[in-house]
């Protein structure tokens, strides 16, 4: 995959959420390796694990965690992040939850993110997509 600029890269991983959104409601992620799950808080939604749940427990790419990040206001914070959600209902389809040291869980919209993590992310994910054969 050729590198991105950071909104490259956020749209290239909310058009990939949004695929995955769409086979997840048709049915056609059974079995699939991806862990992907209903938001409690709304029925069009999804988030996916950015860790190994119920396998190795480690990041899925580079730069999770830990992961610094760059709040609204400029100031930087050190945690993990662990989770992507996507609803196409919000102004902001994309959104991370970050386990921030100061903070706790927080939800970040994805340009406080780095650039080379949402890199990492995409190639990730579009390798994750792949068909099972």
């Amino acid at each position: 995959m050729e590198k991105m600029t950071k909104q490259q890269a956020i749209q290239y991983i909310t058009d990939l959420m949004a695929t995955i959104q769409a086979a997840y409601f048709k049915g056609r992620m059974e079995g699939h390796t991806l862990w992907v799950h209903e938001r409690m808080d709304d029925s069009a939604a999804i988030s996916i694990d950015l860790y190994n749940f119920g396998g190795d427990g480690k990041p899925v790419c580079e730069g999770l965690l830990p992961c610094t990040v760059t709040y609204d206001d400029s100031s930087q914070g050190k945690g993990w992040l662990y989770c992507m959600c996507y609803n196409p209902d919000d102004v902001t389809p994309l959104t991370f939850i970050f386990d921030s040291d100061a903070f706790g869980d927080i939800n970040l919209d994805p340009e406080d993110v780095h650039e080379d993590v949402l890199q990492n992310i995409a190639t990730w994910l579009e390798q994750a997509m792949q068909p099972i054969n």
